[in-house]
C-alpha cells in the first residue's frame, strides 16, 4: 500500500542526493502531527497523546498505534473539601469562631518564623531550604489500561507495561497524506538548500561564472545566477548577490549579461535559501582570472608573489618563475599579448602591469614603478622606506594620476616610497606648478596588501 512512498524517497536520494533517513524522519513527524490533529477533530484529544507512527523501511509499511500504560486499581481522586457539602449547616457564629481561630494560627506562625529568622541572622541556626512541592503528573486516563483489560489482550501484561494497539491506517490515509504533503515538500526544499549551501561553501575564494538575472536600482544590488566553473547542472545553480561596495565604479550591468565574479561567502540566514555573496573588486578576482588564462600559473611553474589593485583603473602583479627556462612575464603576457588581454577584457579594460619579482628591494621597487623609468632606488637600512630618483620627464608617470601608480607600487612591495626628481637637488625653479603640487604628497605610506588565496 505504501510501497510507492518508499520508492519515491529512494528516487529522491538517488536523483537529488537527499538522504532517505532524513526524509523518513520528516515524514514520520508529519504523519504523527496529522494523525494527532485528526484524532482531536474526532473528539479524542487525550488519546492523541499516546499516538505513535512507525515507518518500516524494510517491509515498506506505515503503522499507527495508540500506546496505553497498564495501571492498577484506580487511584483516588483529589480530596474533596469536607465543608463543600456542609456549608449550609454551619451557623454564622461558628464561621466567625473559625475565622478568629485561623487568624490566631497565622499570627502564631508569623511570630515563630520571626524568631527563627532572628536566630539565623545571629548565626545560631543554619537556614534550611524549603522542600520543593512534589510534582504530580497529570493523569491521562485515555491512554491508561486496567490490569484486567490488559491481561485480556496479553496474559503476560504487568502493571507499568505499555501495550500498543494498531489503528486502521485507511482511516487516516487520505487526511494524513494531505497534511504531510506540504511538510515533506518543505523538508525537500530545506535539504536541497542545505546541500546547495555546502556545495558553494566549498567554493569560497574561487571564480564563479554567472548571468545577471535582476538589478535592484533602489538598493544598488545586482543579482546573478551563478554556477561552479566545472559545470552548469541545474542542481549546481544558486542566486548570488553583488553588493554595491563589491561593484567596480563605472562598470555597467544589465539583465542577461554573463560575467565572472569572485566568491566571498555563503549567507545561510536567508529565508528564501542560501545566498552567495560575490565580488568584482577583490584582488582575488584578478588572481583567479590569471590562473584560468595562464596555464603556467595554474600548474605552479609561475607564481604570483604579490598583487595590488585599484579596481577599474590598474592592477600590478609581481610574478616569479620556478623554472629558470620560463620567463614569468612573457608567460603571463602570452603570444601577441593574448593571455593578458583576455584578463583585461574580463576586467572591462582595467590596465595590468606584470613585473618580475626580485629579492633585492632596489630592483623590486624600480620594477614596481613601471611603466616609469627610474634612475636609482636607495633603501634606508633597517627600515621599509626607500628614496627613488626619477628623471624629470618620468616623474608624473612614476607618480601616476592622483598618485595611483606610486600607491600601487607601495602596496605591491610593502615599502614606503619617496619619489624625487633628478633635478630637485639642483634647481627647484625648473619644476612647474603641477609637479610641485605632486611633490607635496610624494611620501606614500601604504602597507602591503596580502592577496587572499
Amino acid at each position: 500500500m505504501y510501497e510507492d512512498v518508499f520508492n519515491a524517497l529512494e528516487q529522491l536520494e538517488s536523483e537529488r542526493n537527499i538522504p532517505k533517513t532524513y526524509m523518513l524522519e520528516k515524514l514520520q513527524q508529519a504523519l504523527l502531527k496529522a494523525v494527532k490533529e485528526q484524532m482531536k477533530k474526532d473528539g479524542n484529544p487525550l488519546a492523541a497523546e499516546g499516538t505513535l507512527v512507525e515507518l518500516d523501511d524494510k517491509k515498506k509499511e506505515i503503522r499507527i498505534y495508540i500506546c496505553r500504560t497498564v495501571v492498577g486499581e484506580d487511584e483516588p481522586e483529589d480530596e474533596v473539601d469536607p465543608y463543600e457539602e456542609l456549608d449550609h449547616y454551619i451557623t454564622d457564629e461558628e464561621l466567625e469562631a473559625e475565622r478568629l481561630a485561623e487568624a490566631a494560627r497565622l499570627e502564631a506562625e508569623a511570630a515563630a518564623q520571626a524568631e527563627l529568622d532572628a536566630k539565623i541572622a545571629a548565626g545560631e541556626l543554619e537556614p534550611t531550604p524549603e522542600p520543593e512541592p512534589a510534582y504530580k503528573p497529570r493523569r491521562n486516563r485515555a491512554i491508561e489500561l486496567s490490569l484486567e483489560a490488559a491481561q485480556a489482550i496479553d496474559p503476560n501484561a504487568q502493571i507499568g507495561d505499555v501495550l500498543r494497539e494498531q489503528l486502521e491506517t485507511r482511516t487516516f490515509g487520505r487526511i494524513a497524506a494531505q497534511s504531510a504533503k506540504s511538510v515533506v515538500i518543505q523538508a525537500i526544499r530545506e535539504a536541497e538548500r542545505g546541500m546547495l549551501a555546502d556545495t558553494f561553501s566549498s567554493k569560497a575564494h574561487q571564480l564563479l561564472s554567472g548571468q545577471v538575472s535582476r538589478i535592484d536600482p533602489r538598493a544598488g544590488l545586482v543579482y546573478i545566477r551563478v554556477s561552479g566553473m566545472n559545470g552548469t547542472d541545474a542542481d549546481d545553480l544558486a542566486d548570488a548577490v553583488l553588493p554595491p561596495d563589491e561593484q567596480v565604479r563605472g562598470e555597467e550591468y544589465y539583465e542577461g549579461q554573463w560575467i565572472k565574479v569572485y566568491m566571498l561567502q555563503v549567507n545561510r540566514a536567508i529565508k528564501r535559501g542560501p545566498q552567495v555573496v560575490v565580488s568584482r573588486t577583490h584582488t582575488g578576482l584578478v588572481r583567479r582570472l590569471m590562473e584560468l588564462e595562464i596555464p603556467e600559473i595554474s600548474e605552479g611553474i609561475v607564481e604570483i608573489k604579490s598583487l595590488a589593485r585599484e579596481p577599474g583603473l590598474r592592477t600590478k602583479v609581481a610574478v616569479a618563475s620556478m623554472d629558470p627556462q620560463v620567463d614569468p612575464v612573457g608567460a603571463c603576457i602570452g603570444s601577441q599579448s593574448r593571455r593578458v588581454e583576455r584578463v583585461v577584457k574580463e576586467l572591462r579594460g582595467e590596465k595590468i602591469d606584470i613585473i618580475p619579482y626580485f629579492d633585492e628591494p632596489e630592483k623590486y621597487v624600480a620594477a614596481a614603478l613601471a611603466p616609469a623609468e627610474i634612475y636609482s632606488v636607495i633603501v634606508e637600512p633597517g627600515t621599509k622606506r626607500c628614496r627613488v630618483v626619477a628623471p624629470d620627464n618620468q616623474l608624473s608617470l612614476a607618480i601616476g594620476k592622483e598618485g595611483k601608480n606610486a600607491k600601487l607600487a607601495a602596496k605591491l612591495t610593502g615599502y614606503k616610497i619617496d619619489i624625487r626628481p633628478s633635478s630637485e637637488a639642483i634647481d627647484h625653479s625648473s619644476l612647474n606648478a603641477a609637479q610641485l603640487q605632486q611633490l607635496s604628497a610624494l611620501l606614500v605610506e601604504t602597507e602591503a596588501v596580502e592577496v587572499a588565496e
